[in-house]
């Protein structure tokens, strides 16, 4: 709520203050739709609790593509276990009745779960279960392994060792295996009709894939598109065995004589499903060099496709998804940090068709020194395109209409302050947001939903843009406070609609748990 105060003086002189007041409605007092009792689950053992405010344990399962319907959520314990008391995967599935929606699974054999991620492996339409987890055969010997799951949580391919890919981590390929998340996109790849692991990153080439050791580029660390897939020769009667190639391999760059990866083209759901990846590639080091788009539809068809639009210095950047109700996921971007107070974000379609570029900065008075962060990008077509940074105490949103767009001119601006605790890292505050679209599908309105439980212990708010005033706003509509009883979940939109819209509750009701939503 925003209240305005005008002071006279005696001098008649008159003087106006703006003040932004916080106001929520009591969850209490919504409709609440509860979704399944949690029977087998005491509910201390789900909800932790700081000072009076509960907090959930369980964390949502990430998707490879868009999953309809409400989320799945997880938990790990023993996340880094020995080998007699191995770790296990708790799972809580709202869609499943009765007391199957809650589970606990041993990763029997596994010394730490990387990921617990759901996928469309088999590209049947039916998302699986997939463990990403590591262990330790000796000091010498480590290996990640991926354990496909059906619905059930029963090996998918019938047999234990049948439904569980096994790598050695060996040289600096190894650790960028385990680090990554696969999860992000472009991490499979289309192979035999079935996905397989892949993921872009800085390191050398993989032993089978490089030069000799006598050439230089043989110690050389650069971009490369790596792959895993099974061994040509396999005979042990385990784990299906992978092994690490690149795309990029020697023998693919033969014909090239500058060949320089910049920049996977962040995917569409569809192309996601359908393990489809697009990279840009400089074909030289100068900024003129022209871009060319690497198209991976599959690991048997793999298309260098002519120069395009692209210049060398709109390729960086880290990518963002761009929000829209339905979700697909059509349209990408890059965000480059310029330096302190300015930023860029290059806009492009999920084929890689460059849709041009939007600078902007910010100054403030109160935080001089401030480092814009990108929190999340809209576009809609009755709004136009929409982006969030916060910096320091400030929540910034810029606007471009599509006639803006196109004539370069500078954004619209607002600045609203945010709670923040100035002893809360930039991580744990980051994890604080996350961009949503509320309203109606015939009136969206791009926001950005906050979570202010770790700083006012029971208050959450969407701050929306009002494109008739152009405008961040505060309203009471889209500001809660969490019951007594509850612990909020990050919130979801279940299908292309955006009144679907909700944010998930986890409550104790006498000695059992409840999964709630809340629809604003």
């Amino acid at each position: 709520m925003n209240i305005k105060v005008e002071v006279t003086d005696s001098r008649k002189t008159a003087k106006t203050f703006n003040v932004d007041v916080l106001t929520a409605r009591k969850i209490d007092d919504l409709a609440r739709q509860k979704v399944i009792s949690i029977t087998n689950v005491k509910p201390n053992y789900w909800l932790g609790q700081v000072g009076d405010n509960l907090y959930s344990v369980l964390s949502p399962v990430e998707t490879y593509g868009v999953e309809q319907g409400l989320p799945k959520y997880q938990r790990i314990i023993n996340p880094d276990a020995n080998s007699t008391n191995p770790p296990v995967v708790e799972i809580l599935d709202p869609a499943v009745p009765g007391t199957g929606n809650a589970k606990a699974i041993p990763m029997t054999g596994l010394n730490k779960v990387l990921q617990v991620m759901r996928i469309d492996i088999n590209r049947n339409g039916q998302m699986e279960w997939l463990v990403v987890g590591k262990y330790n055969a000796d000091q010498n010997h480590s290996y990640v392994q991926f354990r496909f799951f059906n619905s059930d949580f029963q090996p998918l391919w019938g047999s234990a060792d049948n439904s569980t890919w096994q790598i050695q981590l060996t040289g600096s390929t190894g650790a960028l295996i385990e680090n990554h998340s696969f999860a992000k996109p472009g991490s499979w790849l289309l192979y035999k009709n079935q996905l397989i692991p892949a993921f872009k990153e800085s390191g050398s080439l993989p032993e089978a894939d490089n030069y000799s050791s006598l050439d230089i580029r043989y110690f050389q660390g650069s971009p490369h598109f790596y792959y895993l897939s099974q061994q040509a020769v396999c005979n042990n009667t385990g784990p299906i065995l992978l092994e690490a190639h690149a795309v990029d391999s020697k023998t693919f760059r033969k014909p090239y004589s500058e060949f320089n990866i910049q920049n996977l083209v962040p995917a569409s759901d569809a192309d996601m499903k359908a393990g489809h990846v697009r990279i840009l590639v400089e074909m030289g080091h100068d900024v003129n060099a022209p871009i060319r788009i690497l198209d991976l539809s599959a690991l048997e068809s793999v298309k260098l496709l002519d120069p395009t639009q692209w210049s060398a210095t709109a390729t960086g950047g880290s990518y963002f998804d761009i929000s829209t109700p339905d979700r697909v996921g059509q349209e990408k971007g890059y965000f480059n940090l310029v330096e302190n107070q300015r930023g860029t974000l290059t806009w492009l379609s999920s084929v890689g068709q460059f849709l041009g570029r939007s600078n902007f900065a910010f100054q403030s008075n109160s935080n001089p020194i401030v480092v814009p962060g990108l929190l999340g990008a809209f576009d809609l077509p009755s709004i136009g395109r929409v982006w969030f940074v916060q910096s320091q105490f400030d929540l910034v949103a810029y606007h471009q209409s599509t006639q803006a767009f196109s004539s370069a001119s500078d954004p619209d601006m607002s600045v609203t302050p945010i709670d923040r605790d100035s002893t809360m890292a930039s991580d744990q505050f980051g994890l604080q947001f996350k961009p949503v679209i509320v309203g109606a599908d015939a009136k969206p309105l791009p926001g950005m939903y906050i979570d202010l439980t770790k700083v006012r212990g029971n208050v959450l708010s969407i701050v929306t843009w009002n494109s008739e005033r152009t405008r961040l706003e505060k309203t009471a509509r889209y500001s809660f406070m969490v019951p007594a009883n509850c612990a909020q979940m990050p919130p979801v939109q279940f299908d292309n609609h955006i009144a679907s819209f909700a944010i998930p509750m986890i409550c104790q009701n006498g000695s059992q748990l409840e999964y709630q939503l809340v629809q604003p």
